[in-house]
């Protein structure tokens, strides 16, 4: 006689996989709400201005037709920062002043910060094989921590530094971090996943030192 074993039902695993980038969009959707009431942290004298003016400068040497700040050289070679080139890149792209694209420039600093907190997050909770549930909410409560409670004093992280260089260094050593795990795990073969982690440590190297620099 043939037992027949209980049929188990698939329906629910598309929905379940799809959690994760519902949790990212919820997350992002509400900070973006915050975000465009309250806006960064800009109160004077807040650092905010020191590279708005960075920016402003390396803004007025693209119209000159340079590409970086040749007045700021050390060494020999040009010391400018390459977010502040970007930030000026992208104002003269959209034909306006950098200061006009505070708003929604520090938006996206702040939403590439938080979903590389969240992403990072949801990676190391699926390796304890919880349910995808309790990942997306533990991702998500650890996004919500890192909001609120990390920052300098009394001002959170995300607002106080959404326009600095130094906002991009976190996603970068998540991306590193998890990267390099994934290659301790499969090292035969990849070796272009080491060759993008030392590309990311060089970057906020650059990032840091240009700062460091410029003080």
């Amino acid at each position: 006689r043939t037992v027949r074993e209980p049929v188990r039902h698939q329906t629910s695993s598309p929905k379940r996989n799809s959690w994760p980038v519902f949790g990212c969009l919820g997350l992002l959707s509400v900070f973006s709400l915050y975000h465009l009431v309250v806006g960064p942290y800009t109160e004077i004298p807040s650092d905010f201005w020191k590279h708005l003016a960075r920016v402003g400068t390396e803004f007025h040497f693209l119209a000159e037709g340079y590409v970086t700040n040749r007045a700021a050289e050390g060494f020999g070679v040009s010391i400018s920062n390459p977010i502040y080139v970007i930030h000026a890149i992208i104002a003269r792209l959209f034909l306006v002043n950098p200061i006009d694209l505070i708003l929604p420039t520090t938006l996206v600093t702040s939403g590439i910060f938080l979903g590389s907190v969240y992403w990072f997050s949801f990676k190391l909770l699926t390796r304890f094989d919880l349910d995808v549930r309790y990942s997306v909410a533990g991702a998500l409560l650890a996004t919500l921590l890192t909001l609120t409670s990390f920052g300098t004093a009394s001002f959170s992280y995300v607002r106080y530094y959404a326009y600095f260089p130094t906002i991009f260094a976190f996603p970068l050593i998540y991306a590193s971090i998890a990267i390099f795990l994934d290659y301790l795990e499969q090292p035969s073969h990849q070796a272009w996943k080491l060759a993008l982690v030392s590309l990311f440590l060089i970057v906020m190297v650059i990032i840091h030192l240009v700062i460091s620099l410029l003080e």
